[in-house]
């Protein structure tokens, strides 16, 4: 079979052959009858949710060569090990300030196409970077789930001990969870999800106005301007009503 690379087949490659010593290869590997650039469009998009039988088609249209079932599964193979080493990662405690945790609802397919949680972990360093800490596909955003990614984040060394503030989405198994594990820490409730839950008892003519009096407020320098901002909104509104 001519070897596969992103230009296509190459139908007469010649292998040299030394008798003495060893060949260094650049280009393929030895016994490699693909470009490792071939093996990653393919992982790629098998993981964006193309079918194996698509990808076949879709490799033999551009490529000119046809791959197997078997050989997809193996182009995923080196994405799992990469996944696992970024999941497993030591995290340098003093590094991160902030720590923002949210489950996000994502189609998933296993025996069918099915809603699971992508519980996610994002810490932010003083300076400003922010790093995907960590993340764990689950059924349910419950209080076992988020403790599970929590000892996670422990275990690879996020104490917590350096923490200014944990930023959550509300949910009650989160805030359970974070009891447990960080039971010493400052907990605050993301302004973003506030001003969503306020956005859908609106009307549509009310979104924009409301949303716009509610970031002044949610953005005071202090509990007491805060205060003060939202008894103006108020008297405003009760003599323009």
């Amino acid at each position: 079979m001519p070897p596969l690379t992103r230009h296509g087949e190459i139908p007469d490659l010649v292998v040299p052959r030394a008798e003495e010593g060893g060949v260094e290869f650049q280009t393929l590997g030895r016994y490699q009858r693909r470009q490792l650039e071939i093996d990653k469009i393919l992982g790629q998009l098998f993981l964006a949710g193309i079918s194996s039988r698509r990808l076949r088609q879709l490799s033999e249209a551009l490529y000119g060569q046809r791959v197997s079932a078997t050989t997809i599964s193996r182009t995923t193979a080196h994405w799992a090990e990469e996944l696992e080493q970024y999941r497993t990662a030591p995290i340098a405690d003093e590094e991160v300030e902030f720590l923002f945790l949210d489950g996000i609802s994502e189609r998933v397919r296993e025996l069918g196409v099915e809603r699971k949680i992508l519980l996610c972990a994002l810490g932010r360093t003083a300076a400003g970077k922010k790093r995907i800490l960590g993340f764990r596909l689950v059924d349910a955003e419950d209080t076992a789930s988020w403790k599970a990614l929590l000892m996670e984040l422990k275990v690879r060394g996020l104490t917590g001990k350096h923490l200014r503030l944990i930023t959550v989405d509300g949910c009650p198994g989160l805030l359970a969870a974070l009891k447990e594990m960080y039971p010493f820490q400052r907990v605050q409730r993301c302004l973003a999800h506030r001003l969503r839950n306020v956005v859908v008892k609106l009307k549509r003519h009310q979104c924009g106005p409301v949303m716009a009096e509610c970031k002044r407020v949610f953005a005071a320098p202090s509990k007491s301007e805060a205060a003060r901002r939202f008894r103006v909104w108020v008297q405003r509104w009760q003599v323009e009503a």
